[in-house]
């Protein structure tokens, strides 16, 4: 998992979120881009997908706790991603 986000972290203006081994951020002008890794064995993918909409609800909390104004914008870090969860991912991000 943690070589997806360091693999993304080496592009243009992508950094690992303070804290966070697999998790990325990027803060072009109003918009906020967070990369966050997506693994999981068929027979647990339920589960792992909740958990991932759960941790991109999360981030979004807290960023308008903190204040943060401009669009959040998540993007999925897998060589496999469900069609469910890209449905789900791009349903947020659209909000």
């Amino acid at each position: 998992i943690e070589r997806y986000a360091k693999q993304k972290a080496k592009e243009s203006g992508w950094e690992l979120i303070r804290g966070s081994n697999r998790e990325c951020i990027r803060m072009n002008g109003n918009e906020i881009q967070i990369a966050i890794p997506f693994v999981s064995q068929v027979k647990e993918q339920p589960q792992k997908i909740r958990e991932y909409i759960g941790r991109l609800t999360m981030y979004r909390l807290l960023a308008k706790h903190q204040g943060l104004e401009g669009k959040i914008r998540f993007e999925i870090l897998s060589p496999n991603i469900p069609d469910e969860l890209k449905e789900m991912v791009e349903e947020i991000n659209n909000e």
